[in-house]
């Protein structure tokens, strides 16, 4: 699998713009060669948003939510080295890598949030807190069993298996349905 080091500014590709960390990210304008094309600003205005985070950080967010394995099967990667490589900012993954796993963080970050709703002031106690991180954790346990399950929506394939192979000009329509199957059936029933 193709990796990069930081580069200095005047040797990165042309597609990439860089965030406020200094890390390189695709280009709103790049995106469309995944296929988010007029009628679909939205999505690729809120895949954009999640780039904007970096490298360092949407691999990270990938290691938390996904684990390490699952991470490498999406990046076609053998071992999961390269993963925490990129997760600790040593490298950094390709750009259809660095897109694959900004999709699986946006579909991660819609289904939590379901879950991740504040407690109001007046309710919180230690405990309730304590049961509210254990929720998020089991939940998380849940996303990845989803992750790696077959789908009937899709022609029962597992979302990690369709984005480890999915066509880069059909990312948009992946990234579409995941994304509204995450929110609108968040239980996978």
């Amino acid at each position: 699998m193709e990796r990069y080091r930081l580069q200095p500014e005047e040797n990165r590709p042309r597609e990439t713009e860089i965030n406020i960390n200094g890390e390189p990210i695709p280009t709103l304008e790049y995106l469309n060669k995944y296929g988010y094309q007029k009628g679909q600003e939205w999505l690729a205005n809120r895949l954009h948003k999640t780039l904007a985070g970096g490298p360092k950080k949407i691999t990270e967010t990938m290691l938390e939510t996904f684990g390490p394995r699952l991470a490498a099967y999406i990046a076609k990667e053998k071992r999961t080295g390269p993963i925490h490589d990129w997760a600790e900012g040593i490298a950094i993954p390709n750009q259809d890598t660095l897109v694959k796993f900004a999709i699986g963080v946006d579909c991660a970050n819609s289904y939590l949030a379901i879950f991740e709703s504040p407690i109001p002031e007046e309710q919180k106690t230690p405990e309730l807190e304590e049961g509210r991180e254990k929720r998020l954790q089991g939940e998380k346990a849940v996303f990845q069993a989803l992750a790696q399950g077959l789908h009937p929506n899709l022609g029962d394939r597992s979302p990690a298996t369709i984005l480890r192979e999915s066509p880069l000009a059909e990312l948009s329509i992946i990234h579409r349905e995941l994304l509204m199957d995450a929110v609108s059936d968040p239980m996978g029933s």
